[in-house]
């Protein structure tokens, strides 16, 4: 293995192990995190639906119900509603942290796998290259927060981390998927068959339910990508005939 691979190799791991030990401390502090404000005022119907009858499928089916009425009745939402109408302290305030790890997590993953998509897939970079990408993006992007609120409202309180974190990580996958469906198969890492197209339009179906930022942003990409798809053979015939000529 050439000497330049394996400087490669040992900065990823460097990274990823200081990555791995900045988390340490946000997921601590998560353990000690408690409900405020809306997670008491939209997890209310859940939690009385739980209380009377001990049934999880009870506290799900009123995050539903919650999901119906706020698009039918106030702000249009319908995937954020249920995901804020269920924070964990509806079954228990100890469970409060859970929700708040969750959305830590997942948000790492989900910078973790657009960044491998759209660099290793489409823009053939190094994989560990890709990884040093992945992890320096990733730490700025937890641990550089305005001090205050900011950093509160992203992992902190759980309703405003469904509506605005949840969403932007579901919505990074959806534009990972989205570009994997896309890649060349001659590459290897292109995705065929009927289920990621399926994942990839519930993906697209719950972003486009949640924060008008999130839904607007793929919504465009989507529009682009469609264009790109139907114009590209003219484009692709142009740009030869500009290269004949």
């Amino acid at each position: 293995m050439r000497q330049v691979e394996w400087d490669h190799i040992r900065l990823y791991r460097l990274l990823r192990s200081l990555l791995v030990l900045s988390l340490i401390p946000l997921l601590i502090i998560a353990c000690f995190d408690y409900p405020s404000a809306d997670d008491f005022a939209m997890g209310a119907p859940a939690h009385l639906a739980f209380v009377q009858t001990h049934s999880i499928f009870a506290a799900v089916g009123q995050g539903f119900y919650m999901a119906w009425y706020d698009y039918m009745n106030w702000m249009g939402y319908f995937s954020s509603t249920f995901f804020m109408s269920l924070p964990f302290n509806i079954y228990s305030e100890k469970l409060y942290g859970v929700g708040v790890i969750a959305l830590i997590l997942l948000l790492v993953a989900a910078v973790a796998v657009f960044l491998r998509a759209l660099l290793v897939v489409r823009l053939h970079v190094d994989r560990y290259v890709s990884g040093c990408i992945s992890a320096i993006t990733i730490f700025i992007m937890l641990q550089c927060m305005p001090e205050g609120m900011a950093r509160v409202e992203t992992f902190y309180w759980y309703c405003s981390g469904a509506n605005y974190t949840l969403m932007f990580s579901l919505g990074l996958l959806w534009l990972a998927l989205l570009l994997r469906l896309g890649a060349p198969p001659a590459d290897g890492h292109d995705v065929a068959g009927a289920v990621p197209v399926v994942v990839e339009c519930l993906l697209g179906f719950i972003v486009g339910g949640g924060n008008y930022m999130t839904a607007l942003s793929c919504s465009m990409v989507a529009v682009c990508a469609i264009l790109w798809a139907l114009f590209r053979p003219s484009i692709s015939r142009l740009l030869r005939m500009e290269m004949v000529t």
